[in-house]
């Protein structure tokens, strides 16, 4: 049985009902377009390192819980999921409300891809639940020098 790490409860101020968990290096523009076009069009978008999720309230705050787990999860409540690469083994929500969520948070695993399932209860009130757990290292970065 899979045991809990760490869980950081936060809330979040989307900007035009979209919020984003991102590794803070992988905030490139075209990631960041990808994910918000596909949550746009089906609820949650996902593209290197990032995930945008579309919320129902178009105005205030949105609480999220990010746990992070030992292993794999049992999540019967996980409406989308995805492996995502956290090269830098931190994550942050870009529109949180605390500076601490915006700045990011450590990954126990270090960097690595992670298993992250999205579970939303979209009606009044919204909240958001990511588990997310490591799978593998991180591939090399097109960028590394071999």
């Amino acid at each position: 049985m899979a045991e809990l790490l760490t869980r950081r409860r936060m809330l979040v101020h989307p900007t035009y009902r979209i919020f984003v968990l991102h590794d803070p290096e992988c905030d490139d523009s075209t990631n960041f377009n990808e994910a918000i076009v596909a949550a746009i069009a089906e609820s949650v978008g996902w593209a290197y390192g990032m995930v945008a999720v579309t919320t129902v309230a178009e105005i205030g705050q949105v609480p999220v819980t990010v746990e992070v787990w030992d292993g794999a999860v049992e999540d019967a409540g996980a409406a989308w999921s995805a492996e995502l690469d956290f090269p830098s083994g931190r994550y942050v929500i870009d529109v949180a409300v605390e500076d601490e969520d915006r700045i990011g948070h450590d990954l126990p695993g270090g960097p690595a891809v992670y298993r992250v399932h999205l579970a939303a209860r979209r009606d009044d009130p919204e909240d958001y639940l990511f588990h997310l757990w490591r799978l593998a290292d991180s591939p090399p970065s097109p960028d590394d020098d071999e």
